[in-house]
Order: C-alpha cells, then sequence, then structure tokens
C-alpha cells in the first residue's frame, strides 16, 4: 500500500513539473512589445554594450538594433540621467549612434 502511495505522489510531482515546464517556455516564447525607443533594451545592451563602455566601433549586430529603434528617441536618451547608473558614458553613446549612422544629433538638456 505504501509503495502505490510513493508512485502516486512521484508521477503526481513529475506531472507538474511537465506542466510547468511546458507553461514556463509558453510564457517565455511570448513576444513583448519592445519596451525603448522602439527596440527590446536587453537587446540594445547585449549587442552594443562594448561599444557604450569603451571607445571602439559598434558591431554590425548593434548597429542593426538601433536602425529598429527610433531616431528621435535615441537622441533623447542620450540625456537619461540613468546612463551613468547603467554604465553607460554619454559621450561613446553618441559616437555609437553616429557610427551607427543615425542622424547626428543634440541631446537637449536633462
Amino acid at each position: 500500500m505504501e509503495i502505490v502511495r510513493n508512485k502516486k505522489v512521484v508521477v503526481t510531482m513529475l506531472l507538474m513539473t511537465v506542466i510547468s515546464m511546458v507553461m514556463m517556455d509558453q510564457v517565455l516564447t511570448v513576444e513583448m512589445p519592445p519596451d525603448l525607443c522602439g527596440f527590446y533594451f536587453k537587446y540594445f545592451i547585449l549587442n552594443c554594450g562594448p561599444a557604450l563602455l569603451h571607445p571602439e566601433k559598434p558591431s554590425a549586430d548593434c548597429c542593426k538594433v538601433l536602425e529598429d529603434g527610433d531616431a528621435d528617441c535615441l537622441c533623447k536618451f542620450a540625456s537619461s540621467p540613468i546612463l551613468p547608473d547603467l554604465g553607460i558614458v554619454k559621450e561613446y553613446y553618441l559616437a555609437t549612434l553616429a557610427n551607427c549612422g543615425l542622424p547626428d544629433c543634440t541631446p537637449p538638456p536633462i
């Protein structure tokens, strides 16, 4: 009797695990709307990170991410007070925009 009950518990736990994994996969694959200037901020950081932290030319992937963004919004973001909190150097950010062929911008004052 004890063995049958233990098997039921194990089967129930396995079933719950499988259901949870399926649900998590569906949650993780849901397409979310862009969250910054028309693109996904995480892709911006992942692809443009090196150029935002050091004076180097941005990668082609970085420029592709920026192409999908709103140029005016990207320019305004240069004045965001959160840039330093993210470790982004404003001059490198503006150079990244320029090196990716975005129109030259003079960000508005904070």
